[in-house]
């Protein structure tokens, strides 16, 4: 298994440049005062009120979305003010791949997406919202774009191919005219 995620990481890594990064939203300190949404470095999150100096509020049964402009999402994580408007009630309606800590103070979902809406059952009160991101510098996805696809594979994390899609997180790997290859995960 260690094996194989060397080589899909190689594969990545030879496609271009991949770069992770973290965004990191914390109430009060920006222009976020009064506002329903608020971007930084490509990312967007929108939400019922961050208006309160001192923490972002999701109200219940209303969407908190986080997008990224040119990038995939890959982990989101915030931090509550305390347990009764903590990271339990997204729970209910949160996105495969949600978890959070025991004391209900710190949330967390990892996959892969552009955009991820969360959706409480009672009030949420979060001091910070960190977004991790993997960005493809613009040079290869340019050339990705110019380049026409022969032949795309699928490969599965346990190694299977397929022509066609696994459920959950695939290798794609796309093979072009010119004889080139490229790799990118993608879940399904």
């Amino acid at each position: 298994m260690k094996k194989l995620l060397a080589i899909m990481l190689m594969a990545v890594m030879a496609t271009g440049a991949v770069m992770a990064k973290d965004v990191v939203f914390v109430a009060g300190t920006g222009n976020d005062t009064g506002a329903t949404s608020v971007t930084k470095d490509g990312i967007t999150i929108t939400m019922s009120h961050m208006d309160y100096p001192n923490y972002y509020v999701v109200l219940a049964l209303t969407d908190m979305v986080v997008e990224a402009d040119d990038a995939l999402i890959t982990n989101i994580e915030f931090n509550c003010t305390n347990y009764n408007y903590g990271a339990t009630y997204f729970y209910q309606y949160a996105p495969d791949g949600y978890s959070y800590d025991q004391d209900g103070l710190t949330g967390r979902w990892e996959g892969l997406a552009q955009s991820v809406t969360f959706k409480p059952t009672a009030q949420v009160r979060m001091t910070r919202i960190t977004v991790t991101a993997d960005e493809v510098s613009t040079a290869v996805r340019d050339l990705d774009t110019q380049r026409q696809v022969v032949a795309t594979t699928y490969c599965d994390l346990t190694g299977r191919t397929s022509q066609k899609p696994f459920d959950g997180v695939n290798i794609v790997v796309n093979r072009y005219a010119d004889g080139t290859t490229s790799s990118t995960k993608v879940v399904y």
